[in-house]
């Protein structure tokens, strides 16, 4: 069982993601998994969530690289599926790693 929590820290709503996924070498892909996206979406719908402003942190970039190769050795799997589980988030602040650049 997956529990996400999340912080309320004045008008911000923190929810931290994992993205990591063990990996063969060279590949350093990520996905978040069904169960953190159940859960994310359950604390989305929270009245205290909803009323402020959401601050996301997860190590991988939820737009992949427009590289197929790129996306597969560094993408998040599973970006479309967080991006739909974020449709309805009027505002909010993402912070992610991952693109050393």
């Amino acid at each position: 069982m997956t529990v996400l929590k999340f912080l309320l820290v004045g008008a911000v709503a923190i929810v931290g993601l994992s993205s990591a996924l063990p990996q063969m070498p060279m590949i350093a892909a990520g996905k978040v998994g069904d169960a953190q996206l159940r859960a994310l979406e359950t604390i989305l719908a929270h009245p205290e969530v909803k009323s402020r402003t959401l601050m996301l942190l997860i190590h991988h970039p939820i737009i992949n690289p427009p590289s197929r190769r790129k996306t597969f050795t560094n993408g998040l799997r599973d970006a479309d599926k967080l991006l739909h589980a974020l449709r309805n988030v009027e505002r909010g602040l993402l912070a992610h790693g991952h693109f050393h650049m």
